[in-house]
């Protein structure tokens, strides 16, 4: 049956029960898994430019600004022009964005347990250098809208 489908197949429908798993984990949580991820992006380096985002999460321009819109109007961040550039917009986490991301912790550690489970160390370790390679050599030849 592994020969019927593609390694693109097999990326795509892993990564989309992933996504689903990770979504019913966070169910009851206030973000999805994409907000989440916006917040944790922000409290590893706060004060990134919008475009950015696009880049961290493979998601276009349009999808970045209703995320953070949404995040915003829930106080998880805010957005402020940057002092060298009027036209470009960076977005900082608030207190309120911290101590969730605190709080879900726990949950996220749990999820990422549980998708790895099936792997030994050595096997995760390997799973997540090949997907590295992956992921650099067709970085570059993708266009996201920033």
């Amino acid at each position: 049956m592994k020969n019927l489908f593609s390694l693109g197949y097999y990326l795509h429908l892993t990564s989309g029960y992933a996504k689903m798993f990770a979504s019913q984990s966070l169910h009851g949580a206030e973000v999805t898994p994409e907000q989440y991820g916006i917040l944790y992006l922000l409290t590893v380096e706060d004060g990134l430019y919008q475009r950015q985002f696009s880049r961290f999460l493979v998601k276009d321009r349009p999808n970045i600004s209703r995320m953070l819109d949404i995040l915003e109007k829930k106080g998880y961040l805010y957005r402020k022009q940057d002092e060298n550039c009027k036209r470009k917009v960076k977005v900082y986490i608030t207190l309120q964005g911290k101590k969730l991301v605190e709080d879900l912790d726990k949950i996220k550690q749990e999820i990422v347990k549980e998708i790895a489970s099936p792997l030994s160390k050595d096997e995760h370790e390997q799973l997540l250098n090949l997907l590295e390679k992956v992921r650099k050599n067709l970085e570059d030849k993708i266009k996201i809208q920033l």
